[in-house]
């Protein structure tokens, strides 16, 4: 086994012990199809809020505790990290690791909306900034690590999702 198949592997054992839940034969591996996303995309911005809520239910998170914010007229410069999930506070102040592990859990996700007509890409991106909050959230997982990203949204069942758009 080359060293990357040993990561992705130690990745996965991790995964396994805190979130054993998710290691079953019969676990739910969704796929970009109408049957797993049985909503219309004529309104892609209510499309992806309902993708969010049912992604972030499927792995536990509360949906109603992540807001979708979208941007397309200005430039991605002027967006805190586009396209991922940061803490939201009133006061616009910078949040801490502490601060995601805490118990004020209020999130937003910056995402372009003009990629709205690739509806492959949001839910994927939507499965993959998910998978990094439960990460976060857990606070045992290097989560600046992408690799482990990818190889959680795989155990969560996200990854012929994420496999779309390599």
């Amino acid at each position: 086994m080359n060293k990357a198949e040993q990561l992705v592997t130690k990745y996965f054992r991790q995964l396994q012990a805190v979130f054993p839940e998710f290691n079953t034969q019969d676990k739910r591996i969704f796929e970009s199809s109408e049957i797993d996303f049985p909503f219309s995309w004529k309104d892609p911005l209510k499309a992806a809020d309902n993708v969010l809520k049912l992604l972030a239910r499927h792995i536990g998170l509360n949906p109603n505790r992540i807001e979708l914010m979208f941007y397309s007229d200005y430039p991605k410069e002027d967006v805190e990290d586009p396209n991922s999930i940061y803490l939201r506070f009133k006061n616009n102040r910078k949040p801490t690791l502490k601060d995601y592990q805490g118990n004020i859990k209020r999130f937003a996700f910056n995402i372009d909306a003009t990629v709205f007509e690739y509806a492959d890409w949001v839910i994927a991106a939507i499965a993959h900034e998910l998978c990094y909050l439960k990460l976060l959230e857990n606070g045992k997982f290097d989560v600046k690590d992408e690799k482990l990203i990818d190889v959680a949204t795989a155990y969560f069942g996200f990854g012929k999702l994420a496999a779309k758009i390599r």
